[in-house]
């Protein structure tokens, strides 16, 4: 799940509590961390941010649910582990 707390910044969590990150956006990319703040790489979209992570913890990204919690909004989907 991505969790937008902010406009640009997200909390990038698996439903399961397996991992979690963080992504911010840095003009057209998103800067994406761990958990720990370790800078994993950038990505163009929060997708791509959501694929990232997920692969970092041996994860494939299935779906994602994005919660645009700054203005009340959600899309929903999932995670899918390999």
């Amino acid at each position: 799940m991505i969790d937008e707390i902010e406009r640009g910044k997200g909390l990038l969590t698996c439903p399961d509590g397996d991992f979690s990150g963080y992504a911010r956006r840095e003009g057209r990319r998103f800067l994406v961390e761990n958990e720990r703040g370790d800078v994993l790489g950038y990505r163009s979209s929060w997708k791509a941010a959501g694929s990232l992570i997920a692969s970092h913890h041996g994860y494939r990204l299935g779906g994602f649910a994005l919660v645009a919690e700054w203005r009340g909004e959600a899309d929903d989907g999932r995670w899918r582990t390999p």
